[in-house]
Order: structure tokens, then sequence, then C-alpha cells
């Protein structure tokens, strides 16, 4: 994790952010990467806004 810090840290200070850290998992981060688009995901074309109606059909488990 070390290596990746340094790699994005002078992103963040070119764009004035700071880094932070969370644990968790990445399964919605990879599938996204490798276009595994599924439900967790709401696809809004490009110049569209986005809106409640967006949202309506995601059923809560």
């Amino acid at each position: 994790m070390a290596a990746a810090r340094e790699k994005i840290r002078p992103l963040a200070e070119l764009v004035n952010l700071e880094v932070n850290e969370t644990k968790g998992k990445c399964g919605v981060l990879k599938k996204m990467i490798r276009l595994e688009l599924d439900d967790n995901f709401i696809i809004v074309p490009p110049g569209e806004t986005v809106s409640e109606r967006h949202f309506r059909n995601k059923a809560i488990s």
C-alpha cells in the first residue's frame, strides 16, 4: 500500500485534495474496472441528469 500512496500523493497535491484510506472490500470497484455492470450500478447516459427515477427500480434486499 505504501507504493500506491506514493503514486497518488502528487495527484492529490496537484488538485489540492487530501489522501484518505478506508479499509474495505474492492468487489464493486473490480466489477466497474472489468465492465461487469450488474444491479449494483446505475447507468446514466452522457448529458443526462441523475434523478430519483434512476433509483426507483432498485430493490432493497
